[in-house]
């Protein structure tokens, strides 16, 4: 097998200051069944997960979008499957179930993961984050590297990511957020939507599959039940310069490499991605020393589900770097 002419190693020296500002079956998109955690300490509170794939397989957490939730992960789950991987995701602080604390850091959601590996026997685990789980990926492998086995980062949102995008949204009222968010059968209509738009030759390959709608609206649906306290604070903290996490996370990296257990990190992202520019995985991969893997054809949602089997399989360990064409995968977005 050839690698993908679409991967590139990036430098090693390079830095991010140039980056701009209880497991489910089937594929129905009804409530998962979940089962609940708490954790004491910086970050209490309770927490949902759901997982997906092989319950005896490799454990891989799944660090959902801005506003996102645990229902993501279901894009997913057939590669998890596949890939013989046990796909865990999680909703953070402020998202679904889970309550925002009062004085909410991003350095807590790394004890909160500890914690919750701890009560699920995980001596080893591998983190994909998505969009902004990105950022809390990273904070996972500065803070817990002997814990992390390799991370996935798609689409990641870089240091200083939507700065001033907070502010006007401190200015929204949540609760027609949660309002709108709560409109009685919107997943329904969202994928007939997409359906009806992908008949259109024009948008074929640029509308996502109803299903992949679907999944994102009844995740967004999820994320906002409570209100939008949580996607404030999460666009606030995607606005701030986090690039010394970016350094402490190499750092780790570097000194897991030389103890001669490396901890492999690849960057996936969509090259005519509009949420997330392309830039900020580039610059991410560059300052960590990663393997981009960069899809000319794919968009911020696109690269997510058709990169779904290459990212499980890298992250269960049966390849060393991406092996697969970057325009190989589930067709269009």
């Amino acid at each position: 097998m050839h690698a993908s002419p679409y991967v590139r190693r990036a430098p090693p020296h390079s830095t991010c200051d140039t980056i701009a500002p209880p497991r489910t079956t089937g594929d129905t998109i009804g409530p998962p069944r979940t089962t609940g955690w708490t954790v004491n300490g910086p970050a209490p509170g309770p927490a949902d997960r759901v997982e997906h794939g092989d319950p005896h397989g490799v454990a891989v957490l799944y660090l959902h979008g801005t506003p996102g939730s645990r229902v993501e992960s279901r894009l997913l789950a057939d590669a998890a499957r596949r890939a013989g991987v046990r796909l865990i995701g999680v909703d953070r602080p402020g998202f679904g179930q889970t309550p925002l604390p009062g004085s909410p850091r991003l350095e807590n959601w790394p004890v909160r993961v500890e914690r919750l590996a701890d009560r699920l026997g995980l001596d080893r685990f591998a983190v994909v984050g998505w969009s902004g789980g990105g950022v809390y990926a990273l904070a996972c492998v500065a803070a817990l590297p002997d814990r992390i086995s390799r991370v996935a980062l798609v689409a990641p949102a870089g240091p200083g990511h939507g700065h001033g995008v907070g502010g006007w949204l401190e200015t929204a009222s949540s609760s027609l957020l949660a309002t709108l968010a709560g409109v009685p059968g919107l997943v329904t209509l969202a994928g007939k939507a997409a359906g009806a738009a992908r008949r259109l030759p024009p948008l074929r390959g640029r509308v996502p599959t109803p299903r992949t709608v679907r999944t994102l609206v009844a995740a967004a649906q999820h994320a906002l039940r409570h209100g939008a306290a949580g996607w404030r604070h999460e666009l606030g903290v995607l606005g701030e310069d986090w690039g010394p996490l970016v350094t402490s996370a190499r750092e780790a990296m570097d000194a897991r490499a030389a103890a001669g257990d490396p901890l492999p990190l690849t960057v996936w992202h969509g090259t005519p991605d509009r949420s997330v520019p392309v830039a900020e995985g580039r610059a991410l991969a560059a300052a960590l020393g990663a393997l981009l893997v960069e899809d000319p054809d794919a968009g911020h949602v696109g690269v997510l589900v058709r990169h779904a089997a290459e990212v499980m399989e890298f992250l269960a360990g049966e390849a060393a770097e991406p092996q697969r064409s970057a325009g190989s995968g589930t067709s269009g977005p």
